[in-house]
């Protein structure tokens, strides 16, 4: 009997120590996990960050084209004018386009 529970003793022991390292290694892994876990959400945060820019970034370009393709109109329209009341000075016919910028300027 005593034999038997020396055995069982020694069992024990085993498994304590089996036990013991599996929860180290357990630990380890979950130091691990944790510190790629605060790596993505780092990666995360600086990935928003850069999406946040990118987006401020696209929004001012189109602002800046609009306002560049609006200013052109406005020139496009200003040189159709000035050549649409230079024909009319000389007596010449105008197109519908440059009568239409003459009207489009008189409302203003």
């Amino acid at each position: 009997m005593h034999a038997r529970i020396q055995e069982l003793a020694m069992e024990s022991q085993k498994h304590h120590a089996d036990i013991v390292q599996l929860s180290e290694a357990f630990q380890t892994l979950r130091l691990r996990r944790e510190e790629q876990q605060k790596t993505l959400d780092d990666l995360k945060r600086r990935t928003a960050d850069t999406n946040q820019k990118f987006l401020r970034l696209r929004n001012t370009l189109t602002d800046d084209e609009r306002r560049i393709q609006r200013q052109k109109g406005e020139a496009l329209k200003e040189a159709l004018k000035d050549t649409a009341q230079k024909k009319l000075s000389k007596g010449g016919k105008l197109t519908l386009q440059e009568l239409s910028a003459l009207y489009e300027g008189t409302e203003e």
